[in-house]
C-alpha cells in the first residue's frame, strides 16, 4: 500500500481529528487524508470504506447545516411576527388618532360655518343701518349690541 493508506502512515494523519457516528459504529475521520487542492486522490476514492466514511461525514455536515438553516429561519420568523404585532398596534393607534382628528375637524368646520353666518349677519346689520333692518334673533342682537358698546 502507498503512503496515504495503511497502518504505517496513521500518525501523520491525525491532524484532522474528528469522529463520525454511524449506525454500524463510529468512524475516525482522522484516518482520512486532508483535502488537497487539485486532483482528487484516486486511491481514496477506490476504497469503499473511505467512500462510505466521506459520504457519512458529508451527510452529517449537511444535516447540521440544514438544522442551522431551520433555526435561522425560525428566529427570523419570530422577529417578523414581533415586528408585525408592533406595526399592527401602531396602525390601530394611528387609525384611532385619525378618527379623533376627523371628528374634531368636522366639529370645527360646523363651528366655522356658524361663525361665518354670524359674521354675515353682523355685516348686514352694520351695513343695513342705512337700510331697514331685517329681523334677527334676540341672541344675535344682544351679541351685536355688546360688540358696539
Amino acid at each position: 500500500m502507498g503512503a496515504g493508506s495503511g497502518a504505517g502512515g496513521e500518525g501523520a494523519k491525525r491532524k484532522h481529528a474528528a469522529v463520525v457516528g454511524a449506525a454500524a459504529g463510529e468512524i475516525d475521520l482522522s484516518l482520512l487524508d486532508p483535502p488537497r487542492p487539485g486532483r482528487p486522490c484516486r486511491q481514496a476514492s477506490q476504497d469503499p470504506m473511505m467512500q462510505e466514511a466521506r459520504k457519512r461525514a458529508r451527510v452529517l455536515r449537511n444535516r447540521a447545516a440544514a438544522q442551522l438553516s431551520r433555526e435561522k429561519k425560525r428566529l427570523h420568523l419570530e422577529q417578523l411576527e414581533l415586528e408585525n404585532a408592533e406595526l399592527q398596534a401602531k396602525n390601530a393607534e394611528l387609525e384611532e388618532r385619525l378618527g379623533r382628528t376627523e371628528a374634531a375637524n368636522t366639529e370645527l368646520s360646523a363651528r366655522l360655518d356658524g361663525l361665518a353666518r354670524q359674521l354675515q349677519g353682523f355685516q348686514a346689520l352694520l351695513l343695513g343701518s342705512q337700510r331697514p333692518m331685517p329681523a334677527i334673533g334676540d341672541a344675535a342682537l344682544d351679541w351685536a349690541s355688546a360688540l358696539v358698546a
